[in-house]
């Protein structure tokens, strides 16, 4: 086994990390190294929301809509994510126009104060 590698294991997705290395013998600690590096982690990619679907709430009135999805995965690891962006417009209109929704740490949210009887993507 190569004991000059070492795998440090935990860290978190897209952060900076300060390391420095310092060496012990049998004689004991050597002087602090006068180099140290600063890295930052690789950024994890999430893939697109899958499963989404979108129902009426019979229950309340013509204007509001649940939005329900399932959470992303990175690679072959399912994540949760701290918080997902809605974007909601009527059907037609210029992405420009959408309202966002930040939802955080849920697959759902309520959109309330839709027009009745109107397509929204």
């Amino acid at each position: 086994e190569d004991d000059t590698f070492k795998t440090i294991g935990g860290l978190k997705s897209d952060t900076e990390y300060f390391v420095e290395i310092d060496a012990e013998t049998s004689k004991g600690w050597g002087e602090r190294a006068n180099h140290s590096t600063t890295v930052r982690t690789q950024m994890i990619v999430y893939g697109a929301p899958e499963g989404l679907e979108a129902t009426k709430v019979t229950e309340m009135n013509s204007t509001v809509l649940r939005v329900s999805w399932q959470n992303v995965t990175a690679g072959n690891v399912t994540a949760a994510p701290r918080s997902y962006i809605v974007s909601y417009g009527r059907e037609g209109a210029a992405t420009s126009d959408f309202k966002t929704l930040p939802v955080r740490e849920s697959t759902q949210v309520t959109l309330t104060k839709l027009t009745p009887y109107t397509y929204y993507r």
